[in-house]
């Protein structure tokens, strides 16, 4: 009854038009246009949720594919010289040119001549030799398949769009500590020399630009050498000379790997071992393949536990209240290899639990945004429902959904989880 006179209220007032005005401000025209908009967005918008019934013994859940770690690197490069064992790196790579986290493409020059090397830490390598011109501009584009776990990289010609040179390295997942931008050479035991002018570079992580940058101005990177990396602002493009022998490079620390999942959960029902998780999954529901965060009632009560792969794990006790919503914040820092959630009461924001587990990083293959039970031997069931998901990858939001509409997801059951209004 109390909405109808509302409804009814501020439908006079749209009515009345004009001459309500000034029964709220000397603005008019504004606060006519803010009612109208506040009418209208109160009874005509829609917004649903997901709902959720699950049966530990039925293995009940759904799921959506997602693009994590996913990325595509593109760089214009001029070779100006490369003497014998010299070289300039493109690529991702730790911290301060920290060995053993590279993920990189090399334009060098080896025993056999001029050369590209694309190479994974720690996993695969391939080597073609290439004739590339000095002073003549070429294009680079990696591209790395998380879930595939494959490195490709094309070389074109950039004047003319040809090809000159396809390499790709399978099976290998991208180091832990390679975590930015790094172009250059970090240095070694050669004694060779190496010098290029770089522009258009492109980072791209799951289809969202996390660096673009064209040289227009100076890069706000970190530069070892300014006297042999340098800004050239007649062309708008980057020189680099790199000794192999001084360690010479431009590196941008873009936290790559980096996520958060921030959803609301409504558990309405829990009984003894039933359970909700919500998470990124591998493809085949594996037990080392997830990371995830679950509600759940267990010996001890009510509880949260977050878990990674098949080793990082903590349970807190909540006695979390049947039929509230609660906001979650699940956060993984790639460098790190940190997990952290933050539990907060949705209407009073108040924090009510804070988890974390460290030194476990996400799985290699995760593929799957999940929801649900992946089933057991218990006999427990939860029921409720989940809204506002939004994921976000080295800060840009890769997934929004507030369930306006149905998302789409595959069910395992579609009578115990559906979108409903």
């Amino acid at each position: 009854m109390k909405l109808f006179h509302l409804f009814l209220f501020l439908s006079l007032v749209l009515i009345a038009g004009t001459g309500c005005d000034n029964i709220f401000s000397d603005s008019g025209d504004n606060n006519y246009k803010n009612l109208k908009d506040l009418l209208f967005g109160l009874f005509s918008s829609s917004h649903g949720t997901y709902s959720f019934r699950c049966v530990d013994s039925e293995k009940d859940y759904a799921y959506k594919a997602v693009n994590y770690g996913d990325f595509t690197f593109q760089v214009d490069f001029k070779m100006e010289e490369c003497t014998w064992s010299g070289g300039i790196a493109f690529g991702l790579w730790g911290d301060n040119g920290a060995s053993g986290n590279r993920v990189h493409l090399d334009v060098s020059n080896t025993d056999g001549g001029k050369c590209f090397i694309l190479s994974v830490e720690g996993g695969g390598y391939q080597k073609v030799f290439y004739e590339y011109a000095f002073n003549t501009w070429y294009t680079a584009v990696l591209n790395y398949d998380w879930s595939e776990q494959r490195l490709t990289c094309n070389i074109k010609n950039r004047l003319t769009s040809t090809s000159v040179a396809s390499l790709e390295v399978t099976n290998s997942s991208i180091p832990r500590g390679a975590s930015g931008i790094l172009i250059g050479n970090p240095g070694g035991d050669g004694i060779g020399t190496a010098s290029c002018e770089i522009d258009n570079l492109i980072f791209i992580e799951n289809g969202k630009v996390v660096v673009q940058e064209d040289f227009s101005q100076d890069p706000d990177w970190t530069i070892t050498d300014p006297s042999d990396l340098y800004r050239i602002g007649s062309s708008e493009t980057f020189h680099l000379t790199c000794v192999e022998s001084e360690g010479e490079y431009i590196f941008k620390d873009i936290n790559y790997g980096d996520f958060s999942i921030q959803y609301d959960v409504k558990v309405n029902e829990c009984t003894w071992s039933g359970g909700i998780g919500f998470g990124f999954w591998d493809a085949n529901l594996t037990a080392s393949g997830d990371i995830l965060f679950a509600i759940s009632n267990t010996d001890g009560g009510k509880c949260f536990i977050l878990s990674v792969e098949n080793g990082g794990y903590q349970k807190v006790f909540y006695d979390y209240t049947f039929g509230a919503w609660y906001r979650y914040n699940l956060s993984y820092n790639w460098a790190g290899k940190n997990t952290s959630v933050v539990v907060r009461e949705r209407t009073t924001n108040n924090v009510v639990a804070n988890l974390q587990v460290t030194g476990f990083a996400v799985p290699d293959k995760i593929s799957r945004l999940f929801l649900g039970d992946p089933g057991g031997d218990g006999i427990g069931m939860v029921a409720g429902e989940i809204d506002n998901i939004i994921i976000t990858e080295n800060g840009q939001t890769v997934y929004d959904e507030n369930f306006s509409q149905d998302p789409g997801w595959t069910a395992t059951d579609d009578t115990d989880l559906y979108w409903k209004m």
